[in-house]
């Protein structure tokens, strides 16, 4: 690419103009140099409207999405700000359970289930649990491989430390958020 300095001389007519003479050449040099940072401005400013590749501006995104939330909390690295802010531009909203799996996986929960259950009805087993009519608003988020979510006092506990001890982390944390108004979500940690 020609730098804008020889464009602009290619500009000037033949016969009015000595295209070598000194005042003119640092004049077309002046003007071509801020035009050539100009342009390095907007392929930059480019880079800025995706929110996987912004820097400059990546405080303005946060900040209109609101990051960091109470869910998500603060990142330290530019690319986990990136990737947090790309999954908050993503969040279109839903009520499905691939909605809520998606958001699972990209809160970094792989393998994540959905059990909905149904009120006990005369069609049913009568070995099955009972569940009344509120049950039709209630789902579980099964979650593998989970072990850091229940803490109990032990020997070696000081003595400040809880007796009994339920984490909850950013899973929930989002889900319940984002549920819907009517719902009642349960968490299953399978092998915690």
């Amino acid at each position: 690419m020609s730098r804008h300095a020889d464009l602009l001389k290619l500009l000037l007519p033949s016969e009015a103009y000595d295209k070598s003479g000194a005042a003119l050449t640092a004049d077309v040099e002046g003007v071509g140099n801020q035009l050539d940072g100009f342009q390095l401005l907007v392929e930059a400013i480019l880079l800025e409207i995706d929110p996987r590749t912004t820097s400059m501006l990546l405080p303005d995104w946060e900040r209109v999405y609101g990051l960091p939330d109470e869910c998500r909390g603060a990142v330290e690295t530019l690319a986990d700000r990136r990737n947090r802010l790309a999954a908050k531009v993503a969040e279109t909203g839903g009520i499905s359970k691939s909605y809520f799996i998606r958001l699972a996986a990209a809160l970094g929960y792989p393998n994540v289930t959905i059990t909905k259950f149904k009120p006990t009805n005369c069609e049913m087993s009568c070995e099955g649990a009972f569940r009344d009519e509120s049950w039709r608003f209630a789902w579980q988020m099964n979650v593998p491989g989970q072990t850091d979510i229940h803490t109990q006092f032990s020997a070696e506990s000081s003595c400040e430390e809880p007796v009994d001890f339920y984490k909850q982390g950013p899973l929930e944390c989002l889900i319940t958020k984002l549920q819907p108004a009517e719902g009642i979500v349960l968490f299953n940690y399978v092998g915690a």
